[in-house]
């Protein structure tokens, strides 16, 4: 009998961990859409209150927006050094110059 309780504790955690394998792209994307709604319920919220628009919807789709224009203005701010950086290693490592002093 403890043989057969070993081997179906063993199973069963098998069995978990292909589920968790399996369904691992569907519970990122669960978490992930979990913690954008958390993020969101602030400002939804503020807006619902000023009643900018009566709809729930509209509040959400309203910060949603103002969400990715924001994002965009910090990826253009931070791409543009790094797109200059790179540009740098580049040359230096097609023309490296012999002084190094």
């Amino acid at each position: 009998m403890i043989g057969l309780y070993g081997a179906l504790g063993v199973a069963v955690a098998y069995g978990l961990i292909e589920l968790f394998i399996r369904a691992r792209s569907v519970l990122i994307l669960i978490f992930l859409a979990f913690f954008i709604a958390a993020g969101l319920d602030p400002i939804v919220g503020w807006l619902v209150r000023r009643r900018v628009p009566q709809l729930p919807a509209l509040a959400s789709l309203i910060a949603v927006l103002i969400g990715g224009v924001l994002l965009g203005i910090v990826g253009v701010l931070v791409a543009i050094p790094v797109a200059a950086a790179i540009r740098l290693l580049l040359q230096e490592i097609a023309f490296p110059r012999l002084d190094k002093s």
